[in-house]
């Protein structure tokens, strides 16, 4: 976000379209993919089997696939709304405040920060309701054994187990109302996040 806010280079609008990639991206597609890479027969086993260590990391580590697949999935998310936040911070403050006598780190962490916290609260907030929220990728990749809400919904719809499959149905849609909720809230500018970012400029 860093990057793609500061600096000009070529390929610049290349990369940032990419971060629309969770909008567009088929979750079936990145466990595909994702198996492809650490199943039995994935490449990246296949090289680690070269130099003695060829363990499928699904069999071995299932959880760790999962978090990485979520976090390819999810990382442009992130990228995309501190972006803009990035770009709409005052370059002027964070002058003022190194004339002050801040030094980079401080005037970051005064003046910066404070400015991209709502925008980062509210990426990790959408990131939490998406995986909150996934099927695919848990399912193909983790099963039963690392199984969100909505697999375990599938799994009780799909032996029958109506009243379970409806109450969990239903305390998904509730949490996932809550928390959307909370991030439109934070579009509308009624969150409270905001943060003075002079405050603590000047003292220690």
């Amino acid at each position: 976000a860093y990057v793609l806010a500061t600096f000009e280079f070529r390929g610049r609008k290349t990369l940032r379209s990419i971060t629309i990639l969770p909008f567009v991206l088929p979750g079936i597609l990145v466990a595909t993919g994702f198996y492809a890479a650490f199943g039995q027969s994935g490449l990246l086993n296949d090289v680690l089997g070269v130099v003695g260590l060829g363990q499928s990391l699904l069999e071995t580590n299932p959880l760790f696939v999962v978090v990485l697949a979520h976090a390819f999935y999810n990382a442009p998310l992130i990228a995309r709304v501190t972006t803009g936040a990035w770009e709409a911070v005052d370059a002027r403050m964070v002058e003022t405040a190194r004339a002050l006598g801040a030094s980079r780190r401080r005037a970051f962490r005064d003046v910066v920060l404070p400015q991209l916290l709502p925008a980062i609260l509210a990426g990790s907030l959408l990131t939490f309701i998406f995986t909150f929220m996934t099927f695919p990728i848990v399912l193909a990749l983790g099963g039963l054994q690392l199984a969100t809400v909505e697999v375990w919904v599938y799994n009780a719809a799909s032996n029958l187990q109506v009243p379970e499959a409806a109450t969990l149905a239903v305390i998904e849609t509730a949490i996932s109302l809550a928390l959307t909720y909370a991030y439109l809230r934070y579009e509308a500018g009624g969150s409270g996040f905001s943060t003075d970012p002079w405050v603590s400029i000047g003292s220690d």
